[in-house]
């Protein structure tokens, strides 16, 4: 059988950190973060145009038709800060290429395995194209 023993044997071990050494060490794996989150790799609205080749009106345009159209994801994965992503602008070339804000969707939708989302342009449409 298996006797318990009011005796215990304690190792030496490393003394436990200290409060400021703590403090210490976060500080040095926090150092220079901040300048680097707040710095957004990206496209600016003119460096979009070029390289799309549209107007400024035309960007902010397709800018909130790609972001309504890419309804799961959320905007900071196109934009952040007025800085565009490379998905950003992928898209915005794709919307260009094209035509239509409806040719773009149902592209989008159909890839990605969603449903055409209802919004108040699309309800409109619907209504007509079942009347004629």
């Amino acid at each position: 059988m298996f006797e318990f023993s009011n005796e215990y044997t304690f190792q030496a071990s490393e003394p436990s950190p200290s409060a400021s050494s703590v403090r210490d060490a976060l500080q040095g794996t926090m150092q220079g973060t901040a300048s680097e989150c707040s710095e957004v790799q990206g496209y600016s609205v003119e460096q979009i145009m070029d390289k799309c080749s549209i107007a400024r009106r035309t960007a902010f345009k397709y800018a909130a038709e790609v972001l309504e159209v890419w309804f799961w994801l959320p905007e900071y994965e196109f934009r952040i800060n007025g800085v565009y992503s490379t998905l950003a602008l992928a898209e915005l070339k794709r919307r260009k290429a094209l035509g239509s804000l409806e040719n773009y969707r149902s592209v989008v939708h159909r890839e990605n395995g969603k449903a055409i989302a209802m919004t108040n342009w699309t309800v409109p449409a619907l209504a007509l194209s079942r009347t004629e």
